[in-house]
């Protein structure tokens, strides 16, 4: 894990570039599944609008649940993808969370 590759002048370490490729296969995947699936499209169409979507017969609770899962998914991978990256202990969390609370009210 300590192993790096040279890239012209640059360093990268191989976990790094692993963590990268994830997160971009991770995302392609997710882009698929949200523009090219029944599913996806109805999750967008009850995002843009819940009553329309309704009217046309989808069930906003499922899909809710559906966004909640794949959500979860999407947080599992990072977090395998983070552990990766740091070293993990207990006092990482307050620093976590603090930076990740600053990250929600930035965004």
């Amino acid at each position: 894990s300590l192993d790096s590759l040279s890239i012209g002048p640059f360093l990268v370490d191989y976990m790094r570039l692993i963590a990268a490729a994830v997160a971009a296969i991770t995302t392609l995947l997710v882009y698929g599944f949200i523009y090219y699936t029944s599913s996806g499209k109805a999750i967008r169409a009850c995002t843009d609008n819940r009553f329309a979507a309704l009217t046309i017969g989808l069930n906003d609770k499922h899909l809710y649940a559906l966004s909640f899962a794949v959500a979860g998914g999407i947080l599992g991978v990072t977090g395998c993808l983070f552990s990766l990256l740091i070293d993990i202990s207990p006092q990482l969390g307050p620093q976590l969370t603090l930076l990740s609370f600053t990250i929600v009210i930035i965004g």
